[in-house]
């Protein structure tokens, strides 16, 4: 009977692991970024910001999602990206009062004030009373009560004044805004006859805002005439987030105009669809941009400006406004930090840092510079591995078949060896 013995069986193993395909080692992914820019740190501050410029938008993919920042040892740099910043404004306005006569009251005296509307059909809003103290030194309880028409009156606060002459609390603070026409002032005990001349009422106003980083370049741009349009090309090659396009053009005049990108698709204004122009003695008024409701990206801007039965417009040049964005992140080391983009096959990264950008706000932030554009080396191509005849597809599972065979009869002959 045929009988395998040990050097057949470590012979098989040995064809088998030979013609297994080959393990291929995974490259950096760091290799397939196509551009890098040398980013210049600032000493002072644990953090670094810096803008994006028009390379890294004419390069990068659209929504940024595979822009990173590698330190000297080829590691990637967690950051976060910003468009803008919030600011905030207040605004005061103060509500003079004319005084009514006042009088006794058990003991206590009554001052009443009339708010002097200074606006009509306005409300008047105020969360903040102020008293015209005398010069005399007194500390008195008062009780502050408000009134629509100065016949019925409501509680509103119970507070102290008083005049050390050194220091001294002229402010009433409501709590909240209130909309009363009268307010009433009652001295609390008043034997020492303390006059309030006159009140104020104040209100308060913060206003936040959020404002985009932009910038402003002069395109290039062409203009034909078409029928009763012109029609405006403005390339945006860099495919900067075009925000606003402003048109210089001489005279009076008053044009609808339709806006869309390269491929056809209308672009949204905020405001309205016409340019305008009036220039005379005593007038004049201009509407010479367009903003779009929301930033385009696209390569090229198509204005087409109807111009009826009017000569065309003479448009002398083109400014072009876009949103840029900013990049934060912390300074690890003194060493060389670079940025990396062009990518279109990366993933959008996501990194803690993003969760606690409240907080670095409120740290030093420095402004680092970005350097020119480097072309990146590219990724070398792997090189074939020569494959022998006996390492081919069909040797391969011809061996795989004959190994099965003969792993079936070792087994089957040793069964049999034991039954004997």
């Amino acid at each position: 009977m045929f009988r395998l013995n040990k050097p057949m069986i470590l012979l098989a193993a040995a064809l088998f692991i030979s013609s297994s395909p080959p393990s291929v080692k995974a490259e950096s992914n760091l290799i397939n970024w196509k551009f890098a820019k040398n980013i210049e740190i600032q000493k002072e501050g644990n953090y670094q910001s810096l803008f994006l410029d028009e390379e890294v938008y004419s390069g990068a993919r659209e929504d940024l999602g595979d822009v990173r920042i590698i330190n000297e040892k080829g590691q990637t740099v967690p950051y976060y990206l910003k468009n803008g910043y919030g600011s905030s404004s207040e605004q005061e306005t103060v509500y003079s009062s004319e005084a009514l006569p006042g009088r006794e009251e058990n003991g206590n005296t009554l001052y009443d004030f009339k708010i002097i509307q200074e606006e009509k059909n306005t409300d008047i809003l105020g969360e903040t009373l102020k008293a015209d103290l005398p010069d005399q030194p007194f500390l008195k309880k008062v009780e502050v009560l408000g009134s629509y028409d100065g016949l019925k009156w409501e509680p509103v606060k119970e507070d102290t004044l008083y005049n050390t002459g050194e220091v001294k609390n002229d402010t009433i603070d409501l709590g909240m805004a209130m909309k009363f026409s009268y307010y009433r002032i009652k001295v609390i005990g008043n034997t020492e006859k303390i006059v309030l001349p006159g009140l104020s009422l104040i209100h308060s106003e913060t206003t936040e805002s959020f404002k985009e980083f932009s910038e402003k370049k002069t395109p290039e741009f062409t203009a034909v005439e078409k029928g009763k349009q012109t029609i405006v090309t403005i390339e945006n090659k860099q495919r900067l987030k075009t925000a606003k396009v402003s048109l210089k053009a001489e005279g009076n005049f008053r044009r609808t105009v339709e806006i869309e990108d390269g491929s056809g698709s209308p672009i949204s204004l905020s405001g309205e669809a016409e340019l305008y122009s009036a220039n005379f003695k005593n007038t004049r008024i201009q509407n010479t941009g367009l903003t779009f409701q929301v930033p385009s990206a696209a390569e090229k801007i198509v204005i087409k400006i109807s111009n009826e039965d009017n000569a065309p417009l003479g448009i002398k040049e083109i400014t072009q406004e876009y949103a840029i964005d900013q990049i934060v992140f912390e300074k690890s080391s003194g060493g060389t930090y670079q940025l990396l983009y062009g990518n279109e096959e990366a993933e959008i990264p996501q990194y803690d840092i993003e969760e606690f950008q409240r907080f670095i706000e409120k740290e030093t932030v420095s402004e680092a510079v970005l350097g020119s554009a480097l072309q990146r080396p590219k990724a070398a191509e792997p090189k074939e591995k020569k494959v022998y005849w006996f390492q081919t597809e069909w040797v391969f599972n011809i061996i795989i078949g004959l190994t099965s065979i003969l792993l079936i009869v070792f087994i089957l002959q040793k069964m049999t060896n034991v039954k004997k």
